[in-house]
């Protein structure tokens, strides 16, 4: 073999390699940019859902007064908090339907889809609470399993996040959403109870149950999350 042929050889070796690692450079730089653009969406999805979470938990408590009082207390706070509660749905709602669902993973759409459908019952529920027509229990127990519906949702979204220290601090703050959501169904459970005058069969012990979750989940919270 000729050193011009020998000279071609190492040549094309060289050139095929070079070929080969700039492309999956290329493709490495293309698949983080497209996680960057998907774990920004999570984000924005995530603080979408906890101000939702907000205002269905504060609904959850008027309602569960108006329902104890038989109707007589939160006849003014339960119509101004649903108002609350539509803007944020919409908000909601309106970043969902502009999400690429394409990027998410299975799991995660089809949690998106469960949590949409539950909260499409949200005027039923709001229409026989009025009509005093549904259960302090049955009531509650709607808001609550809506808020847990969302918080799956941030729970795995989680799940598609690559970066450590993301991980951590969604982790964080994921067991904040949580004592924050045990807290909301305290209040619920307090304010059916103050209304009454009493606790109904089983919410004392449902009580004392919320606040020894609300500790386990902040000492989780603090154990993870970093000083800042």
């Amino acid at each position: 073999m000729t050193i011009k042929a020998k000279l071609t050889i190492i040549l094309s070796l060289v050139m095929a390699f070079s070929f080969v690692i700039i492309s999956y450079t290329l493709y490495i730089a293309y698949n983080e940019h497209k996680n960057e653009i998907v774990l920004k969406e999570l984000n924005t999805l995530s603080t979408k859902i906890s101000l939702l979470i907000h205002e269905t938990q504060k609904e959850r408590g008027a309602t569960a007064g108006f329902l104890g009082s038989g109707g007589t207390k939160f006849t003014t706070i339960l119509p101004n908090q649903r108002t609350l509660t539509d803007k944020r749905l919409r908000e909601y709602s309106q970043y969902v339907k502009s999400l690429d669902k394409k990027q998410l993973s299975q799991e995660l759409r089809e949690q998106i889809v469960k949590l949409n459908h539950n909260l499409g019952n949200l005027n039923h529920i709001r229409e026989v609470t009025s009509n005093l027509q549904i259960s302090l229990k049955d009531a509650i127990a709607y808001y609550t399993k809506t808020n847990a519906m969302m918080l799956d949702v941030v729970s795995s979204s989680i799940k598609m996040t690559r970066d450590a220290t993301l991980v951590r601090g969604l982790v964080a703050y994921n067991d904040f959403l949580h004592a924050k959501e045990k807290a909301g169904i305290e209040r619920a459970v307090l304010s059916g109870a103050f209304a009454k005058d009493r606790f109904v069969d089983g919410m004392f012990v449902k009580f004392i149950s919320l606040v020894s979750s609300q500790k386990s989940y902040i000492q989780d919270f603090l154990s993870v999350a970093d000083e800042s």
